[in-house]
Order: C-alpha cells, then structure tokens, then sequence
C-alpha cells in the first residue's frame, strides 16, 4: 500500500487537552506525531462520541518528563474506534517532530485538498481561546 501521509510519523507518548469548538473539553494521549498531524487515543468513549469530523479544535500537549508543553489549533480528520486523527495548522516544535520531506507524489495533491478551515487558521494567525483559562 502506496503512504498516503504528508509529513512522517514519530511515536509519542505526550499528555493532551483538547478543546472542541471552544467548548467541549477532552482528555488524551498523543500516540504519534508529524509536523502537520497528531493522532491522539481516548480513554472516554462518551467523549469520542461526542467528537466529529470537520470539527475545529484546540490541543494543549505536555509532553513527558515535565519537558514543556505547546498549543496548537486544527481539525479533526478522523474518528475511529479509540482514537482521533488532527490535522494542525502551524507545525508542531522541529525538535520533537523532524520535518522531513514530504511524499512527491503527495505534494501537488496535497495542495488541492487545503480545506477553507485551515485557510482561515492561517489568516486567522490561530487567536482561539486558550485551553488554561
């Protein structure tokens, strides 16, 4: 099977709130991260549920070790049976994820799928309400 995938994946193990819609508040775990994605396991499975694609969000990771912590906004792409996939606007710190390079044949496709949402994080510079309020 053909990688699909923009950017490669790293595992992590990275302690995550996510915010969705500027609302809802969900616990996680990222499992693994790209520069552009991460795929988070959830414990709840009323807060899956509650989860759908195309949904805005924000996520607050802290990573292991008491290393830090970084926000990002994005999307959710995919919903599956424990687990969430996001695609993040603004890449995730170089040092935890190296960019690597993108699939060729992935690329120019790749632009022709940019959603209006993340056009409009983009122009938005990504001012949503932080998770720590």
């Amino acid at each position: 099977m053909t990688e699909r995938r923009r950017w490669p994946r790293r595992q992590v193990a990275w302690s995550v709130r996510m915010s969705i819609d500027g609302c809802l508040r969900i616990c996680g775990k990222a499992v693994n991260a790209s520069l552009h994605g991460l795929r988070l396991a959830i414990d709840d499975m009323a807060d899956l549920r509650a989860i759908r694609e195309g949904a805005r969000c924000e996520v607050e990771v802290s990573l292991s070790d008491g290393g830090g912590r970084f926000v990002r906004a994005g999307e959710v792409r995919h919903v599956g049976q424990r687990d969430v996939g996001l695609v993040i606007a603004a890449p995730l710190p170089a040092a935890l994820v190296p960019p690597g390079d993108p699939a060729p044949e992935v690329t120019s496709a790749a632009a022709s799928r940019r959603t209006p949402l993340m056009s409009w994080l983009r122009s938005a510079g990504l001012n949503w309400p932080r998770l720590d309020n």
